[in-house]
């Protein structure tokens, strides 16, 4: 077995990933039933917290529903997560209220995180 290079790691199939978690289908080449085997022996021999994310992540792939519904809760989380930002950087800004240097570097830290997220969410 030969390590990859840095340049060779980089480039990584992820749909290669996705289907070794996906279950078995008609068309299911043999490679990749070998690495569905392989992970699954990993994950029994790893116990603890690799088995059970393999577990979740395979029904989460087998059920749209399942999985509809984690995607939905990660956007709650991260919509609460990037209002809460935004409310921090509103308040600590335009008050200009500031009662230690670390209040100071909060609010450039929230202004700087939801300024970034909003210029990545408008792209």
């Amino acid at each position: 077995m030969t390590i990859p290079s840095a340049s060779q790691a980089g480039k990584l199939d992820v749909n290669g990933w996705l289907d070794v978690l996906l279950p078995p289908r008609p068309q299911t080449g043999q490679d990749v039933l070998d690495a569905q085997s392989t992970i699954d022996a990993l994950s029994q021999l790893a116990g603890g917290y690799a088995q059970d994310a393999l577990t979740l992540w395979r029904a989460r792939l087998a059920d749209p529903k399942l999985l509809a519904d984690w995607l939905q809760d990660q956007q709650d989380v991260l919509h609460a997560l990037l209002q809460w930002l935004y409310a921090t950087r509103n308040s600590a800004i335009h008050r200009g209220q500031f009662t230690a240097p670390a209040d100071a570097m909060t609010a450039h830290a929230a202004r700087g995180v939801v300024d970034m997220l909003l210029e990545f969410l408008g792209n």
